[in-house]
């Protein structure tokens, strides 16, 4: 597990500081909004904690919580990405432990998905810039094994008529 996480969906005035204050009590190291060349939020930020411990606690006691008018979604840092092919520059952050999910009803949330993935750590649905849901999500495990076992379990459950797809997610 990374002692990084990715805070996504925040409103765009969220301070690094306001972002530190809901963090703090699962001991956050550092917290900072990233904000773009013109000077503005990018909608998200980096949370980094001392152990892998606080930033599970922190995943699951934060992950769809609503700051301002948005809700959350909370999961481990993936690094930097290639925004040319949408793949992550280097193999070095997967783990196998994280699956992708899509296919799903619009209505479905990280909680249900987390509810459906029993034994998951985390489980966030993917959602647009006006929070509406994009139709994926993924969903974190404690191991590989756990994550596989899952994944044979529930290809192609039905969800309101529809067969979800799943895949282990290569940028985790």
């Amino acid at each position: 597990m990374s002692t990084s996480l990715f805070v996504g969906n925040l409103p765009w005035e969220t301070t690094s500081e306001a972002l530190s204050d809901v963090y703090a009590p699962y001991n956050c190291t550092s917290a900072e909004v990233i904000y773009g060349k013109n000077n503005r939020s990018r909608g998200y930020g980096i949370v980094k904690f001392s152990t892998a411990d606080d930033a599970n606690s922190a995943i699951s006691n934060t992950n769809g919580i609503t700051i301002g008018d948005r809700e959350i979604a909370v999961r481990e840092d993936r690094g930097k990405t290639d925004s040319t092919r949408g793949a992550v520059a280097e193999d070095i952050n997967f783990t196998g432990k994280s699956l992708y999910v899509s296919n799903l009803p619009w209505k479905t949330t990280g909680e249900d998905l987390k509810a459906l993935f029993s034994g998951s750590v985390s489980a966030m649905v993917q959602s647009d810039k006006k929070g509406r849901s994009r139709g994926w999500g993924t969903v974190t495990f404690n191991s590989p094994d756990d994550a596989n076992a899952s994944m044979e379990r529930l290809q192609n459950h039905e969800i309101e008529n529809r067969a979800i797809s799943i895949r282990v997610d290569r940028r985790s």
